[in-house]
């Protein structure tokens, strides 16, 4: 019981930190330009798609609030748009990192998945 309401109370905190935030443009920490990738997700195909037009390499990682890692994938030949199928996502608050080789940080964002 002790440890579910600690889980509850750190998901609650992290979401007051981070705002509430549907499609996320900006980067936290990273030395990136933060318009030169965008990330939204389509409610129509229920995928978080990933575009940019000046980056080929690209790492893109989908974190659930807790830490846990439900996504991972290596695009080597980025044709400047990248779908992440979320069908199998629930229904909340997820962290999308996005890496490139051409950056040392990772960008960001925040996704709702409704």
């Amino acid at each position: 019981m002790k440890r579910r309401f600690l889980c509850v109370w750190m998901a609650s905190l992290i979401w007051l930190l981070m705002g509430f935030v549907i499609n996320a443009q900006t980067s936290f920490i990273s030395d990136a330009p933060a318009d030169s990738v965008t990330v939204i997700y389509d409610n129509s195909t229920g995928d978080i798609v990933v575009s940019s037009s000046i980056i080929k390499t690209v790492n893109i990682r989908v974190y659930d609030l807790t830490g846990k890692e439900v996504y991972n994938s290596r695009v080597v030949s980025f044709t400047g748009k990248a779908a992440v199928p979320a069908y199998y996502l629930r229904k909340g608050l997820f962290l999308v990192h996005v890496t490139s080789p051409q950056w040392s940080k990772p960008l960001i964002y925040k996704i709702l998945v409704r």
